[in-house]
């Protein structure tokens, strides 16, 4: 897992950048990202005519193990920093012609020297790089899916850019702010509209985009994205041929990173998503590593049907039981890791187990997140079905009864048919809505707003989340069929704003670790956009394809069993018998009335409540808590007593 950083100066405002000026910002910039790797290199690519007032740029990177992250070519005068990994090597090595032992920073400097920006159509893998070219044009690539994050900030005095905000601070390019109105978005879609932070100035680069820097100005460029038009669909695809296809994607796609991903590793949860990855990697490689995660609340806990499958298919497994007091005194750090503030306590154990499994030698580890966005196994999407299928018939009484069926794990089954008629017939008048599948969960999420400030309330009321948010769509989402919007909303809000950025890439950073994610492949995902509706979602039975498939590689009760959503405790770990020391001092009235986004005295009779509950709170109690905490838990870490930094590593200049 590489760092990348680096920026240059505005001209001719700024002194000409020499390496006594830019070595203390590139050393302060990669130790705040000292957790991602640990060997730091640097380089200035000034401009062959010196008089022709284009700017010198910097370039550092860290990175584990032996292959260097940033590469210079010296006849052209090209460099590139690169984070990331490219599971195709073998055959972008033979189509550029580069030896075997040739690092994929110099890989991608002369691939990017012979096609420019339409070499990334050839790359496999999750990246983010950032390339100098011949005509001292800085540019900015990150893969389709957004598995590894890129934050640029550009002012007066330059631009910067890093692969991670607490680098921004670290280099003096910005002055670390919140960011209200991104706080704002987040607690409605649970995370910014893409493109913003949490601070104000860093902007986080979107998936499948490059930003071109010419002369002082920026230009946005799509590589890709995916497509999920009606036109896309293969409607005469049959089963058999389905399940043939994607037969061989996955397993080249898993067999490539089994070839390519250093010491590598599996996460196994006991779904069917993950399992489907351990399976088919433990077959190819002969013996895999699995690790798991457990907790001590039988409601959130997976770890039966984890040692199920891992004795089903025979892999090396290992368990980390995290208890709810150790999620409460990680969240913090899962804040200052994540830079954002989130409505679930899953990033906290995740982290637990990041760092426990490094410590296993592992650097590289699977994953099966992606599956249920792109081969539909939320409940969201069995939703949006049920309320298309009521809004032809809204005064039927019979059909949201079909409601009681979906979120398992939150018993919706003992609910009268009145409250679940109240709950699910928002918006039922208006079904083509462009927010029409999404609606329930944003205003379940939304209903934390009861807990805000009457400031905050008035500083972000001319500005509204829906619309910033639907403004920052493509073109062509509006042409798309209702199941397309729903997957493409899913898509852009919860993987690449929470589960990729939050609950993953962040918190497999802290531990040094690459995540590999055979589902995010852009050909699987290509493959699953082409599918007709049937073959991911037959009736009420969600991914029903990959369950077909299942039946191929996993024990009966995984590849029949209803999804389990990754959750973790939030009140217990918060409020509970042994509350963690930060909790006293930081969600004290005090504090929140100087941070300001929290309405202090609301918030203190809302935990009172919390911790006399007798019984498990509901979802959206405890994610209303959790939001609390964290805003409290980023603005204290990075706005208001921010830690010294750590020590600036001496860089090795290239």
């Amino acid at each position: 897992m590489a760092s990348i950083a680096g920026f240059c100066p505005s001209p001719p405002l700024s002194p000409p950048l020499e390496k006594a000026s830019a070595e203390p910002r590139l050393a302060n910039m990669l130790a705040a990202m000292s957790h991602r790797g640990s060997t730091p290199m640097a380089a200035l690519l000034p401009p062959a005519d010196l008089a022709s007032g284009l700017p010198t740029v910097a370039l550092a990177a860290g990175y584990m193990g032996q292959i260097p992250a940033l590469y210079v070519d010296k006849a052209s005068h090209m460099g590139v920093a690169f984070s990331g990994h490219l599971h195709n090597m073998e055959a972008l090595l033979a189509h550029y012609g580069c030896p075997p032992q040739t690092s994929t920073a110099q890989l991608v400097q002369r691939a990017f020297a012979q096609e420019g920006l339409a070499c990334t159509q050839r790359f496999l893998g999750s990246f983010a790089f950032a390339v100098c070219d011949e005509k001292q044009r800085l540019w900015l690539v990150r893969d389709g899916v957004g598995a590894c994050p890129l934050f640029y900030a550009h002012g007066p005095e330059g631009f910067a850019f890093a692969s991670e905000i607490k680098a921004l601070f670290a280099g003096k390019h910005l002055q670390p702010k919140l960011n209200l109105h991104a706080i704002n978005q987040s607690l409605r879609f649970w995370g910014p509209v893409l493109g913003f932070s949490h601070f104000e100035g860093a902007f986080a680069l979107l998936p499948g985009m490059a930003l071109c820097l010419d002369k002082g100005k920026l230009h946005m460029h799509r590589c890709w994205d995916v497509n999920l038009s009606q036109e896309n669909i293969c409607t005469q695809l049959s089963e058999e041929q389905a399940l043939q296809t994607l037969d061989a994607l996955f397993r080249d796609t898993v067999s490539k990173y089994l070839k390519t991903a250093p010491q590598l590793g599996a996460f196994l949860s006991g779904g069917l998503d993950s399992s489907l990855v351990c399976a088919v990697a433990h077959r190819q490689a002969g013996k895999l590593p699995t690790f798991s995660v457990a907790f001590e609340q039988a409601r959130f806990d997976e770890s039966e049907y984890q040692q199920r499958v891992a004795k089903a298919i025979g892999t090396e497994h290992r368990t980390l039981l995290v208890t709810d007091e150790e999620i409460g005194a990680l969240l913090p750090q899962a804040v200052v890791h994540a830079e954002h503030m989130f409505l679930r306590s899953a990033p906290a154990p995740f982290l637990a187990l990041s760092r426990w499994v490094a410590q296993h030698g592992i650097q590289s580890v699977l994953s099966g997140e992606g599956a249920d966005e792109f081969f539909w196994g939320y409940d969201i999407y069995k939703e949006t079905v049920l309320r298309e299928f009521w809004a032809r018939f809204p005064s039927s009484s019979i059909r949201p009864k079909l409601f009681a069926r979906l979120y398992p794990y939150l018993s919706l089954s003992e609910l009268p048919v009145e409250m679940l008629q109240s709950f699910y017939g928002i918006g039922l008048d208006k079904p083509k809505a462009w927010d029409f599948s999404h609606q329930i969960r944003w205003n379940n999420s939304g209903r934390i707003a009861r807990f805000l400030s009457p400031a905050f309330t008035q500083a972000t009321a001319h500005v509204s989340p829906e619309d910033t948010l639907r403004q920052s769509l493509p073109p062509s989402f509006e042409t798309l069929p209702t199941m397309g919007k729903a997957q493409y909303l899913e898509m852009r809000s919860m993987l690449q704003n929470y589960l990729l950025p939050i609950q993953g890439e962040s918190m497999l950073a802290a531990g040094a670790l690459q995540g590999c994610f055979p589902f995010m492949d852009r050909r699987v995902v290509e493959f699953a956009a082409s599918l007709p509706r049937r073959l991911k979602l037959l009736g009420l039975t969600e991914k029903y394809l990959l369950r077909r498939y299942g039946q191929r590689w996993v024990p009966p009760e995984v590849y029949q069993r209803p999804k389990f959503p990754y959750r973790a405790p939030i009140v217990e770990a918060l409020l509970g018998k042994a509350p963690p020391p930060w909790v006293q001092t930081l969600l004290s009235k005090e504090a929140m009335e100087t941070v300001g986004v929290f309405d202090a005295d609301k918030c203190s009779k809302f935990m009172a409540k919390l911790r006399t509950l007798q019984k498990p709170p509901s979802e959206a109690d405890a994610m209303a808590l959790n939001a609390l905490a964290t805003t409290q838990l980023l603005a204290w870490h990075f706005v208001l007593s921010p830690p010294p930094p750590p020590p600036p590593p001496p860089l090795l200049w290239l």
